[in-house]
Parts: C-alpha cells; sequence; structure tokens
C-alpha cells in the first residue's frame, strides 16, 4: 500500500517571504504570534513557510486594500 502526495507549494526562507510580501521580520513573527500570518515550520534550525500560504496571504491583503480605495 502505497500513499501518494499532491505537493503544490515550496518551502521558503524568510528572505523570499520578505520580498513576496514586502514586510519586515519583526512584523511578520508580532503577525505569527497573534494568528494573523502563516506559522513556519521548522527544518533543524530553519524556519520555512509554505509557499502556497504566503500566496493566499498575499491576496488577502491585495483583496483589503482593493475594499479599502
Amino acid at each position: 500500500m502505497s500513499t501518494e502526495t499532491n505537493q503544490d507549494y515550496d518551502l521558503i526562507d524568510i528572505k523570499e517571504v520578505k520580498a513576496t510580501i514586502d514586510i519586515s521580520t519583526a512584523t511578520i513573527y508580532r503577525m505569527m504570534q497573534k494568528g494573523t500570518f502563516p506559522r513556519q515550520r521548522k527544518i533543524g534550525k530553519r524556519s520555512l513557510w509554505r509557499s502556497d500560504e504566503i500566496k493566499k496571504f498575499k491576496q488577502s491583503l491585495e483583496e483589503n486594500q482593493d475594499a479599502n480605495c
């Protein structure tokens, strides 16, 4: 019996996260504490985020900006 996984995302580091959404590291960690930003995955000592979760977060920011205009 084999299990298939369908992975539609990459794991990205903090530099890529910041480049994608233009938010500082401190703001990212503050938002994670509040539960308003996707949580990272710890791989050894590295903190990595799922790219699909970051894309969704960015889309929600853009939708909120459009709604406020």
